[in-house]
């Protein structure tokens, strides 16, 4: 009688302690989830908390310009966007249905794609501004943007479907054709970079390159052209190869890197024009006063 008790309290042992670890690795998985969110939070709140007082100063008290609604959304999208997911993760279940985790896919890949076009865009209005404002350039970047766009979001229609979870909404597969996504952000990214060079190294050898403005102008681009690029070659690389949690998190992370890049590319280059305490001025055929 003892013996067999003791066998059924072994066996209900044993079932209890594998529901609880399942558990147990559901909730690891979302708490792993909720620091990375927290992290890249904290990472774009504090970069606004130290430049708000410039931001303020040097945009917000500026006229409403093309440039300045790029960079406000570029800006600011991602850091109230990742508070409110930090908020609705404390409000739902630990578990998400398949249909769920395709409407939460769907509302992420629209927010990432106004971020990263209001990036794009704010890179595009700095070349056309060192290119003294041609409008012959922005008739060949205008469609090469539009392009860009429309090709990003038709990849999207096609990829987003096919996308399969598991039951904690983590990407198990992604289609090949994702990878078109991230390459034509990065081929138009390129271009752009390349059109910065080009112009910039005539610049430089006249008597623009005692112009701290310019040296701004060029590093800024430069740094984000590598930090964006390099980021959504490493997540691409974890979406199509790589699926787990740290997949899942490192969307955020960009969201934040972003942010970041994008927001220097409007506010050094007036940081400086406004250390110089002289306002923006033809430099040699280039002319930066557009942003």
């Amino acid at each position: 009688m003892i013996e067999s008790v003791s066998n059924l309290v072994d066996e209900h042992t044993l079932s209890y302690s594998e529901g609880d670890s399942d558990l147990l690795a559901l909730f690891d998985s979302y708490s792993d989830r909720i620091r990375q969110l927290v992290a890249s939070l904290t990472f774009v709140a504090w970069d606004v908390a130290i430049n708000i007082v410039d931001e303020i100063e040097l945009i917000w008290r500026e006229r409403w310009s093309l440039a300045k609604l790029f960079w406000s959304l570029a800006r600011y999208l991602p850091l109230l966007f990742q508070f409110a997911l930090l908020c609705l993760n404390g409000t739902i279940s630990l578990s998400w249905t398949i249909h769920q985790c395709n409407i939460w896919l769907a509302v992420q890949a629209v927010v990432f794609q106004i971020v990263v076009s209001s990036a794009d865009a704010i890179v595009m209005i700095r070349v056309y501004a060192l290119y003294d404002c041609k409008k012959r350039l922005l008739k060949c970047l205008g469609p090469i943007f539009y392009s860009t766009l429309v090709i990003q979001c038709f990849t999207l229609y096609l990829v987003l479907p096919a996308i399969t979870f598991d039951s904690k909404c983590t990407i198990t597969s992604m289609p090949p054709i994702a990878t078109l996504y991230w390459s034509i952000s990065i081929v138009f990214d390129g271009t752009l970079f390349t059109l910065m060079l080009i112009k910039s190294r005539g610049a430089f050898n006249s008597e623009a390159s005692r112009m701290p403005l310019l040296c701004q102008f060029v590093w800024d681009g430069t740094l984000a052209f590598i930090l964006i690029s390099l980021t959504m070659v490493v997540i691409a690389f974890m979406y199509q190869l790589l699926h787990g949690p740290l997949t899942s998190t490192s969307f955020t992370w960009l969201l934040s890197i972003l942010s970041v890049t994008s927001s220097r590319l409007l506010l050094n280059p007036r940081k400086t024009s406004h250390c110089q305490r002289t306002p923006p001025r033809r430099m040699s055929s280039v002319n930066i006063e557009v942003v």
